[in-house]
C-alpha cells in the first residue's frame, strides 16, 4: 500500500522545524540569575527581566549597514541591561519583548561594551538572536518600575558637551537664592 503524502503534512513537519522552541530539554536545568551574575563564562542561564524600553529598527552608520533594535531591560535588582536584536532576528522576535512586561530569558550572547555605551555597572550587553529562548513570564499585572533619578547639577553639563555620553534633557533641577538667602528648589519638567 502507497500512503498518501499531502501538502498538509509538508507543512506540519516544516512547521515543527522552523519554530522556536518551547521547552527546555530534560537535561538542560534552569539556572536562575540576576543580571550581574550573568557573564562570558555563564552557561545555560536564564533571567528574569522586565523590559524598560523598546526602541525603533535603526540601520548601522558604518558598514555592513545592519540593521538592529535595542531594548532597555532590568531585573528585579534594579540592575539595567542593553540588549540588541539584529536583521532577520528583527522579525522574529517582533511580538516579543513588549515594554512594561516580564521575560525569561536565556542563551543571548554576551557581549563587552564600552564604557561610553555601558548602561550602569553592569559591563555587559546582549545580543538576541535565534538561539536565545524568551518566554512570558504570565502575571495579571506587571510590577511597577523602578523610578531612579540621575540628577546632573547643570553647572556640571559642559563635561558632557563634546562626548558620545549621553545626558537626558527631560529634567531640568533649578535652584534659586531668595532676597532673604533662603534656597528655592523646584523640579519642573521641560518636555
Amino acid at each position: 500500500m502507497f500512503s498518501v503524502f499531502t501538502l498538509q503534512h509538508c507543512f506540519e513537519d516544516l512547521t515543527f522545524w522552523l519554530a522556536p522552541p518551547l521547552y527546555l530539554p530534560a537535561n538542560m536545568g534552569r539556572q536562575m540569575l540576576q543580571v550581574l551574575e550573568v557573564n562570558k563564562q555563564s552557561h545555560h542561564w536564564t533571567v528574569l527581566i522586565q523590559v524598560v524600553e523598546r526602541g525603533n529598527v535603526h540601520v548601522a552608520r558604518t558598514a555592513p549597514f545592519k540593521r538592529f533594535r535595542r531594548f532597555l531591560l532590568t531585573d528585579s535588582q534594579g540592575t539595567r541591561v542593553s540588549a540588541l536584536v539584529y536583521d532577520s532576528c528583527i522579525k522574529l522576535f517582533q511580538h516579543m519583548l513588549c515594554p512594561f512586561k516580564r521575560y525569561y530569558i536565556s542563551n543571548a550572547s554576551i557581549m563587552d561594551t564600552s564604557a561610553n555605551f555601558r548602561i550602569g555597572n553592569y559591563p555587559f550587553s546582549w545580543a538576541i538572536n535565534s538561539d536565545t529562548l524568551i518566554e512570558p513570564y504570565n502575571e495579571t499585572i506587571p510590577p511597577t518600575l523602578p523610578c531612579p533619578f540621575e540628577l546632573t547639577p547643570f553647572a556640571d553639563l559642559h563635561q558632557y558637551a563634546d562626548t558620545e555620553i549621553l545626558q537626558s534633557n527631560r529634567h531640568s533641577c533649578i535652584s534659586s537664592e531668595t532676597a532673604k538667602g533662603q534656597y528655592n528648589k523646584r523640579l519642573c519638567d521641560c518636555q
